[in-house]
């Protein structure tokens, strides 16, 4: 069951470059975060999903559809800056998965049906910590991100959208170096099965 919910899962996943070193490198923590970590939401066209000042429960990755996000400017709060949420590039509410708590800046909303797929941060955390050597890795990583997050300089700089098309190398630079070159190459069916002698 494990194998055929890291196949399912796994692909809207691997828009996020820490998952894609996860699954190049562990694959067992792969397959536990898509048993115990991951989950399923469906939202028909205009649901909400989140509101601005409501308090971050996962992070969510788009498997089918549109979000479209609304973010009021600090300067202008009758102004709304608006972009779409896509699947197989961008993701939503990573800071939920390094900090005890994060409050969404915007709005989002299903632009078209959705399917939408959650991590869960607590069990995110409690299955990373079962691997050390991952834990290390994705601790250096988090922090370096959260880092990168307080660099921006404003209310209006802060997003819960990660474009993924336009910063997936500054996010890949956060994985430490000696783990990116030790990232092993895998086919995308290697990922999912393992074969059974």
């Amino acid at each position: 069951m494990e194998e055929l919910q890291c196949c399912m899962n796994l692909p809207h996943m691997n828009a996020h470059p820490l998952f894609q070193w996860l699954n190049s490198n562990s694959i067992i923590t792969m397959q536990r975060l898509a048993k115990e970590a991951v989950g399923r939401m469906h939202l028909a066209k205009g649901d909400t999903l989140f509101l601005q000042g409501q308090d971050a429960t996962c992070m969510y990755f788009v498997v089918s559809g549109r979000i479209l996000y609304l973010r009021n400017s600090e300067d202008s709060p009758e102004t709304n800056e608006k972009e779409f949420v896509d699947a197989g590039e961008d993701w939503i509410a990573e800071p939920i998965l390094w900090t005890p708590s994060w409050v969404h800046v915007g709005n989002a909303l299903a632009y078209t049906d959705c399917e939408m797929q959650t991590v869960d941060p607590k069990a995110f955390a409690r299955i990373l910590g079962l691997v050390k050597p991952v834990l290390a890795i994705v601790s250096s990583y988090g922090s370096s991100f959260m880092s990168w997050m307080e660099e921006q300089s404003g209310f209006d700089d802060l997003n819960d959208v990660i474009q993924g098309d336009k910063v997936s190398d500054v996010i890949r630079s956060f994985i430490p170096a000696s783990a990116r070159s030790k990232t092993k190459s895998k086919q995308p069916s290697e990922s999912c099965f393992t074969p059974k002698a």
